[in-house]
């Protein structure tokens, strides 16, 4: 019962359709996955156009290092 209830609330909070634990568990890993590399493609756009100094490309780095561990 308390399964349910986690996924009921999670697909609730983000509209999803997850039927198992595992399910959501492979829904989170997507999600984060899939703003890791949106973070790391404006990271490249960024550092292309030249605007930004060696330590805030550093910073953002780490932010997405972050998201990871």
């Amino acid at each position: 019962m308390e399964i349910n209830n986690i996924s009921k609330e999670y697909n609730e909070q983000r509209n999803r359709h997850c039927k198992t634990l595992e399910d959501i568990m492979k829904d989170i890993v997507e999600d984060t996955l899939q703003a890791i590399v949106t973070d790391m493609d404006e990271l490249v756009d960024d550092v292309r156009s030249g605007n930004y100094s060696l330590n805030e490309i550093a910073e953002r780095i780490e932010k997405m290092r972050g998201k990871i561990i």
